[in-house]
């Protein structure tokens, strides 16, 4: 390849030695944060995050095309040390509380940290684009994932029956469920729209950011990401609605469902084309910087080649980081155990409830990582319904194994949160109320009520976020992880209340609690 000489005298603004220092410094916090990071790559198998390979390379463009167009001399900053130490705080955080989106989030302020040490802050903010890229990456908290799926739901299934009322098509909605008369169909997870939400977020980023305009014209293109996707979606549902109720439910299944949801994700993002076509139109037209994603021409480095003491301080860091976490000091850590009763001797009798074992498949065992567990289902000849007794221990937890809330995995099952709240149980005698989440769910008209609550170190917790707090205080005061789930389930019969549920599960506890004090 030949290089003009117009070419010769553009000077890349970075050294050739300080950016081999920058990349050897990211190497070694790539192998400090590896733990978090190899889960992010798992996160990024899923079709709601698939889109993510792409975005690093792509913020690599960004980052490279600015450096050379704006050309701003570096000038290493002391203060870089502040962000790239805050970075690998972020690290000891998300591994002691076990909240991975945290550490990853200390990656990425880590790299900024590294870069402003290195290079200054006028650098960073010269790359800042290509950081706020990587946030795209990293996938939301799974309790706002889960949240935000459930009402996407909802709401997309809302507007699909609105549109299969106006097409003349006899239906009916019961929450996430449309009935169709002979056929019902059930909006699950994966109908969402998140799929199509975050690649779409991501893709109208990126427009926006190639889009030199006028601001409110790149954050209508970014903000309306939002509403065309759930509008899409809900005509999706709409289309598998009407050709469902045409041709049958073979429509809904298959590879032929799958082939709809690609054909509703290049339909946003062409009318999100069509939206800066528009846009382009309206005042100044702006002009796209496309070249932004292609490799720039070979140039020279600059002759400025000093690493500066910051920079040197920025790598030690890197390097000790990198060191401590390769040697397990987060993830296989000595941990203080208490000695724990096996769960396998719980009682099977309690007081008028007699139990029968319900041990879950070997595999989901093994997924979960417990260290010790009880299932067994209650009946009482009091009651007219049984309860579901689970109770989950681990003896440590960590990134990789860690208690899996109900309000995370409840609305994976395919049930619909009807109510959740905080929830006070009167037991009888001196013993105080006790705290749980109660939850009313709903799947296929059939009900039920659930009680939860967290078991840690002493500490009974209803709230998730509060018990990843906890787990982090503990830890570094207590050096301790253990912890337990306990949940308890019953059906709400087809012709009793939920306040019934709520007397059924009430006595079950009475009952319970002696046996669950003696072995939590």
């Amino acid at each position: 390849m030949t290089v003009s000489s117009s070419d010769q005298n553009i000077r890349f603004p970075l050294g050739l030695v300080p950016l081999v220092v920058f990349f050897l410094g990211m190497l070694l916090l790539i192998i400090g944060f590896e733990h978090p990071l190899s889960i992010l790559i798992g996160y990024w198998q899923k079709e709601e995050y698939s889109h993510a390979f792409l975005l690093p390379p792509i913020a690599a463009l960004i980052c490279w095309h600015r450096l050379i167009e704006k050309c701003v001399e570096p000038k290493a900053s002391w203060a870089g040390l502040l962000v790239l130490i805050t970075g690998l705080l972020l690290l000891v955080v998300g591994e002691l509380s076990t909240f991975d989106v945290i550490a990853l989030y200390g990656f990425i302020v880590a790299l900024m940290g590294l870069c402003a040490t290195m290079f200054g802050v006028p650098i960073l903010n010269v790359m800042l684009p290509g950081f706020i890229c990587l946030f795209f990456a990293v996938p939301l908290p799974q309790l706002i994932f889960v949240a935000l799926s459930a009402q996407m739901q909802l709401l997309s299934s809302s507007l699909g029956v609105m549109v299969l009322d106006g097409l003349g098509v006899p239906v009916y909605q019961e929450g996430n469920v449309i009935d169709l008369g002979g056929i019902q169909l059930q909006v699950a997870d994966a109908c969402s729209g998140l799929r199509y939400l975050f690649p779409l977020m991501s893709f109208a980023f990126l427009i926006a950011y190639l889009y030199r305009a006028a601001t409110w014209k790149r954050l209508i293109i970014f903000l309306s990401s939002v509403p065309l996707t759930i509008g899409m979606n809900s005509l999706r549902i709409a289309l598998i609605g009407v050709t469902v109720d045409k041709w049958g439910i073979a429509m809904a299944q298959g590879v032929l469902h799958e082939m709809e949801g690609w054909t509703i994700f290049l339909i946003c993002a062409l009318m999100l084309m069509l939206e800066v076509y528009v846009l382009r139109r309206i005042g100044r037209p702006g002009e796209f910087r496309f070249h932004y994603l292609s490799l720039p021409q070979r140039i020279p480095f600059s002759e400025r080649s000093r690493v500066a003491p910051s920079g040197i301080m920025a790598l030690t860091l890197a390097m000790v980081i990198g060191f401590v976490a390769n040697t397990g000091a987060f993830s296989n850590r000595a941990v203080t155990i208490p000695p724990h009763a096996s769960l396998s001797a719980f009682p099977i009798v309690i007081a008028d409830w007699e139990g029968r074992l319900a041990p879950f498949e070997k595999s989901i065992v093994l997924a979960l990582k417990l260290t010790d567990y009880w299932s067994a289902d209650y009946v009482s000849p009091k009651e007219t319904g049984s309860v579901n007794l689970y109770i989950a221990y681990y003896h440590r937890q960590d990134l990789n194994s860690s208690i899996h809330s109900p309000s995370n995995c409840v609305p994976a099952g395919g049930w619909q949160v009807i109510d959740s709240a905080t929830y006070a149980v009167i037991r009888k005698g001196n013993r105080s109320p006790l705290l749980v989440t109660r939850m009313l769910v709903n799947r296929g008209g059939s009900a039920a009520l659930i009680y939860y609550w967290f078991s840690e170190r002493g500490r009974d917790i209803t709230n998730q976020y509060a018990a990843k707090w906890y787990l982090l205080v503990d830890a570094i005061t207590m050096n301790r992880s253990d912890g337990s789930l306990i949940r308890l389930v019953t059906p709400v019969g087809p012709k009793e209340n939920a306040a019934a549920a709520d007397a059924r599960l009430a006595h079950f506890l009475d009952a319970a609690t002696p046996s669950l004090d003696s072995y939590l």
